[in-house]
């Protein structure tokens, strides 16, 4: 695995933990927690672009 596909699992996971915190108060009866609920959302937009870059092998400037 290189690292760029590791960073993309990596962010993807920070994205899906972020998004349990954010919905554990649910359980209890309470509202869910907006802010891990926004830091997953950006750890997620984070995850899909890299996985971009990474399919592309966006390292260098574009080929002219």
């Amino acid at each position: 695995m290189t690292k760029q596909r590791a960073g993309v699992w990596l962010f993807a996971a920070t994205s899906i933990i972020s998004f349990i915190a954010a919905l554990i108060p649910v359980l209890k009866g309470e509202g869910p927690n907006a802010v891990f609920l926004g830091s997953g959302t950006v750890f997620l937009v984070i995850a899909i672009a890299s996985a971009r870059r990474a399919r592309t092998g966006g390292n260098g400037p574009p080929a002219s």
